[in-house]
């Protein structure tokens, strides 16, 4: 039951988080950073918890979730930290954003 609420509880957040983005908020472009990097470690960890089992034999699924886990997380850094993403999160392009309307679908 515990884990059951602590999954229902990272989904709502990522959900939120997920909404923020669509809205572009800044401080969910820095969270969605934070939770990209942490992201990162979760191969590692995953290896390291393996390890009463042979070791070449869970090697192969290892490095196939830490290459699914780093492409998404690497694509995810460099969508939300490169020039583009800089100024649509800046105050001046939600300014403008906030006082210009335009169709929203």
């Amino acid at each position: 039951l515990l884990a059951l609420t602590f999954g229902l509880l990272i989904c709502w957040l990522y959900w939120k988080v997920g909404k923020a983005l669509d809205r572009f908020r800044p401080w969910a472009r820095n969270l969605t950073v934070v939770i990209a990097v942490l992201n990162l470690f979760y191969p590692i960890l995953q290896f390291l918890l393996d390890k009463g089992k042979n070791p070449l034999q869970s090697l192969g699924l290892h490095l196939t979730v830490a290459a699914v886990v780093y492409s998404i997380c690497f694509y995810v850094l460099w969508a939300l930290l490169n020039r583009r993403a800089r100024k649509v999160f800046s105050k001046e392009y939600q300014h403008h954003l906030r006082y210009n309307s335009f169709d929203r679908f």
